[in-house]
């Protein structure tokens, strides 16, 4: 049937003035109705052997001759061949006015039929060949008149395509050679192009011949995922395709953003190629180099938190200052990473260039660089940036109520809280989260940074209760901490040593009984008061506080 339709097709076509024919794969230009009368009557007796098919094309017809032609073809060859060859002398100098759209299309489609009919068995040889890495094989099956860049059925994919997804380069350059052009960019399923996976498993020779002979605007054509070769090189490693790439390529397509928002010089930082990074940043306009991912990542961010310092150094200093406070999706700026990660030349080089009041920018969690810093004990970042920010900020609290000192007191680490606590005005030492500094540092044992804070915090300051309601002094007494316990019931008045937590207990009732009359002791006060609140009997607390006196 197929040769059917494309003698059909072929016989009519070759009846108009001027058309193209196909005959074995070769295009045939015919200059009138006449030359190449004899061949196509030839061609059509050879091939044209079955006539099953005449209603449905008679049916699909409305030229009255083209009509006639179809239903008076005999059934028998030899009478066939009779009744075109007179058709032919009878009207010579007349051609068929037929439906020339509907022989087009019959002529094309049964030529590539006709070619995938004919080459299917040399087609999967191919594949088959390209499957078991023989070349020889491959070589012999491209010497059958195959295209290697026509998508054939039996993988869905062109035999360009496949022997370059499959990874074997020696192949692919053959296949290549063997290749027009124009097929030379057409993209499988996934949207790759030939160069896509030479770039991707890094096939430098093959790279550098699709280089030399495509288009240069097909360089940057994007797959599926709008990735480049340019991006996939990078992303797997491959320098020097990445540099035959970055030099070949208008600058503008090296700012190409693919599927997650990532160019080129993002996927460098990232993965840390500096020599990649350099070259895109020479070339690329400075105003681009603050492009943002999906995630509003910048370049800087990501060479900062996968720590590549030299790209970040790099970065910094080629960067608008003004640009160097963007924000990510977590409202992180690149000082916060370098707070967080401890970078502390990073951090350095952008305090000194950014604007000071960027360095009280917080994040979605409320955090400044200098509560990430005090969280990680990054102790020279943390100096740096408290020597650079003014006081009343370095109390800024994040969304948990928390100050930089509240954070240092959590994780231990001392020596940024004993600077915080220096550095810090007593006013904004007060700043709690429930628990203030100084009940953080009693209740984890921290007792030189509680005795920092009773030296610098007022006295009515030292009985603010947290949230469930407990006191520091009422802590310190109950863990036994008695010289913390001591200075600030010397400092504090009486009347807030008796102030009751949520549980209606004093200060004295945490207390031991020998710690009772120690502070009894130190605070003779205290006697009238508890007298006062009918706490204990005066004769008896009297007695008790004289022998201990002796006895002490």
């Amino acid at each position: 049937m197929f040769y059917n339709t494309l003698a059909l097709s072929f016989f009519i076509t070759m009846m108009l003035y001027t058309t193209t024919y196909f005959v074995h794969g070769q295009s045939v230009i015919v200059q009138s109705e006449y030359t190449p009368i004899q061949e196509a009557c030839k061609f059509l007796c050879d091939h044209f052997t079955d006539c099953s098919f005449r209603d449905r094309i008679f049916l699909s017809s409305t030229n009255h001759s083209f009509r006639k032609l179809l239903f008076n073809l005999p059934k028998r060859e030899v009478d066939r061949k009779n009744y075109i060859k007179s058709l032919i002398k009878k009207r010579p100098d007349s051609p068929l006015y037929i439906n020339l759209t509907l022989s087009e299309k019959l002529l094309h489609h049964s030529y590539y039929t006709l070619e995938r009919q004919k080459h299917k068995s040399v087609i999967q040889q191919i594949f088959n060949a390209i499957d078991s890495n023989d070349l020889e094989g491959v070589r012999q099956g491209l010497m059958n008149n195959v295209n290697p860049g026509v998508v054939y059925k039996p993988k869905d994919s062109s035999i360009l395509l496949y022997a370059a997804s499959h990874g074997h380069p020696t192949i692919t350059q053959l296949v290549i050679e063997k290749t027009p052009c124009q097929y030379l960019t057409s993209k499988d399923e996934h949207g790759y192009t030939v160069l896509h996976y030479a770039s991707k498993k890094g096939h430098r020779e093959i790279a550098e011949m699709l280089v030399q002979i495509t288009d240069p605007q097909h360089l940057t054509l994007q797959n599926n995922y709008k990735n480049t070769a340019l991006h996939l090189a990078i992303e797997n490693g491959h320098r020097e395709i990445a540099e035959i790439l970055i030099k070949i390529t208008d600058p503008q397509y090296l700012t190409l953003q693919n599927y997650g928002g990532d160019t080129a010089l993002h996927l460098a930082s990232e993965n840390g190629h500096f020599e990649i990074a350099e070259m895109l940043v020479q070339i690329t306009d400075p105003q681009h180099l603050t492009l943002q991912d999906n995630d509003k990542q910048t370049a800087l961010h990501l060479a900062i938190e996968n720590e590549h310092l030299e790209i970040a150094k790099m970065l910094v200093q080629k960067t608008d200052p003004q640009s160097l406070t963007l924000q990510n999706c977590y409202d992180d700026t690149a000082l916060h990473l370098a707070g967080k990660n401890g970078h502390l030349e990073i951090a350095e080089m952008l305090v000194q260039i950014t604007d000071p009041q960027s360095l009280t920018l917080q994040d979605y969690r409320g955090q400044t660089a200098l509560h990430l810093a005090s969280f990680n004990g990054h102790l020279e970042i943390a100096k740096m940036l408290v020597q650079k920010t003014d006081p009343q900020h370095l109390t800024l609290q994040n969304n948990n109520q928390d100050t930089a000192l509240h954070l240092a007191i959590k994780n231990g680490h001392l020596e940024i809280a004993k600077m915080l606590i220096k550095k810090t005005e007593p006013q904004y030492l007060i700043i709690y989260d429930g628990d203030t500094a100084f009940y953080l540092a009693i209740e984890d044992e921290h007792l030189e940074i509680a005795e920092m804070l009773i030296k610098k915090t007022e006295p009515q300051y030292l009985t603010l209760r947290n949230y469930p309601g407990q006191i520091a002094l009422h802590l310190a007494i109950k863990n036994g901490h008695l010289e913390i316990a001591k200075m600030p019931v010397q400092k504090t008045d009486p009347q807030y040593l008796t102030v009751q937590n949520n549980y209606h207990r004093t200060l004295l009732d945490n207390a031991s009984l020998r710690i009772k009359l120690q502070l009894l002791c130190k605070n003779p006060t205290l006697l009238r008061i508890m007298i006062g609140q009918k706490t204990i009997c005066f004769s008896l607390l009297t007695l008790i506080v004289i022998l201990l006196c002796k006895l002490m």
